[in-house]
């Protein structure tokens, strides 16, 4: 493959995986408790599908890009009323996160907004000493990444026809 080929292939691969996060991910602050009576907020990044040949294709571009992850698969009889293996992966951590994000944080769509919101987490944590107790910040970006993964759920519509008499929508 000559280098204007793998450029265009690498291009393609970041949108490709900015579209399945976008769909099938979630970017999010998870509460944590360690030590007895210690907490913090551990960055994560999940991507969870029933498709194998998704899975599959996630790795080889984390592989390809030096992106870490970790994958956990579920199997159907953990649940009755799974009928498919769910696989996950999963990315946890500052560092690991920081990685994914600003691989990925340019090309995301629909998520755009919970990865400035974890890249600022991510920034503002690791300008901290090692072990550095929570504050009302940690807490401020937890609420922020979470009203922010709720912005969009609620009640599912029948009708999928946008409304381009608004004018808000150039198309």
């Amino acid at each position: 493959m000559n280098k204007d080929n793998q450029l265009l292939s690498s291009h393609l691969d970041k949108g490709w995986m900015a579209g399945i996060i976008d769909g099938e991910g979630c970017l999010q602050l998870a509460h944590q408790k360690y030590h007895k009576d210690k907490v913090h907020f551990r960055p994560q990044i999940s991507i969870c599908n029933t498709n194998p040949e998704i899975i599959k294709n996630v790795c080889r571009i984390a592989k390809d890009n030096g992106l870490p992850l970790y994958i956990l698969n579920f199997k159907p009889f953990s649940d009755p009323k799974r009928k498919r293996f769910l696989w996950k992966v999963q990315i946890m951590g500052l560092k690991r996160c920081k990685q994914w994000i600003e691989y990925i944080s340019d090309s995301l769509m629909g998520k755009k907004v919970q990865a400035q919101i974890l890249k600022d987490f991510i920034n503002y944590r690791l300008s901290l000493p090692h072990g550095s107790p929570i504050t009302q910040t940690d807490f401020d970006y937890k609420e922020s990444i979470s009203k922010a993964n709720q912005a969009f759920k609620g009640e599912l519509i029948n009708d999928y026809t946008l409304d381009l008499s608004n004018n808000d929508m150039k198309i």
